[in-house]
């Protein structure tokens, strides 16, 4: 590049070049300068204000604290005033306790004294009305004692007395019972004799328990076991088959023949015979065996007249 040659024409140029820009440069220093005064202004008018807000404010809270102090010492004084009427009014009511409860206690204590001596009273005259009653208790059940024994004695020699006269009236009318019993069974022991051999019964009827009844035979005894099995399985009013029954209570024979002990039941007056005749062709037989059961009927019979005596 080649280097222009200076003129002054040129120079000039150069020259008012340079000087507007260093009055640009100042110019630009200046505005600067003016804005940072400008920004210092503002911030020290701020600063002016923020203090004078401040200085406001801390005004007001020492106001305020002021008449919160004053508000809080009011209270306190008002509450001050309150507590010292309270205690002063508690410890009214607490004398007024203190005086109505030693009133109280005094009263009680009187009251107290007053049922001890009641009690000690009232116990004197318990004691003294307990051994007045014990004294009467004692002569009434002493009185009752005697009146009892006496009673007893008395009531023991009605009853000796009594006892005896029932023993003999049983006595005799055991004996007369006996007597009319024995008299019956005699009685139609003849009656079923006196008219001849009677035909052989097949049946028997048991007539119940009743008046009919002439004998009790002993319950142990064959003819008591006899008429128990009877009891027990024979309707009453009702023909029974002799030989059927006989086979049913064979086992408390010991080989002795059944008829025996119907005949002597039927004396007591327990049951009747029933005869039904067999057809012509076996009366013969029949009769035959007829007057072998009777002949049988009368040797056992004999034999248990002491078992009739004992059982009455």
């Amino acid at each position: 590049m080649t280097k222009e040659k200076a003129t002054p024409l040129t120079e000039e140029k150069a020259a008012k070049a340079e000087a507007a820009r260093v009055a640009r440069e100042q110019k630009a220093a200046e505005k600067a300068q003016k804005a940072q005064e400008a920004e210092a202004a503002r911030e020290a008018k701020a600063q002016e204000a923020q203090q004078k807000r401040e200085a406001k404010a801390a005004e007001a809270q020492a106001k305020r604290e002021a008449k919160q102090a004053e508000a809080a010492a009011k209270r306190e004084e008002k509450a001050k005033e309150a507590a010292e009427k309270r205690e002063a009014t508690q410890a009214e009511k607490a004398a007024a306790r203190e005086a109505k409860a030693a009133e109280t206690a005094e009263k009680r204590e009187q009251e107290k004294a007053e049922k001890a001596a009641a009690r000690e009273q009232a116990k004197a005259e318990k004691a003294a009305q307990k051994e007045a009653d014990a004294e009467a208790n004692k002569a009434q059940r002493e009185k009752e004692k005697a009146d009892r024994k006496a009673a007893r004695e008395q009531a023991k020699l009605e009853n000796a007395a009594k006892r005896e006269a029932e023993k003999e009236e049983k006595k005799q009318l055991r004996a007369a019972q006996s007597a009319e019993r024995k008299q019956k069974m005699a009685d139609r022991k003849a009656d079923r004799t006196g008219a001849g051999r009677r035909t052989k019964a097949t049946h028997f009827i048991f007539l119940g328990e009743g008046d009919n009844v002439l004998s009790t035979p002993q319950e142990f005894s064959i003819r008591g076991k006899v008429l128990a099995a009877i009891r027990s399985g024979v309707p009453v009013g009702v023909e029974t088959d002799i030989e059927a029954f006989g086979e049913s209570v064979k086992g408390l024979l010991y080989g002795s023949s059944v008829r025996a002990y119907l005949s002597k039941l039927e004396e007591g007056g327990h049951l009747e015979f029933v005869s039904h005749e067999a057809p012509a062709d076996d009366k013969a037989d029949d009769q035959s065996k007829a007057g072998d059961d009777a002949g049988h009927e009368d040797n056992t019979g004999e034999g248990n007249n002491a078992e009739d005596n004992s059982e009455e």
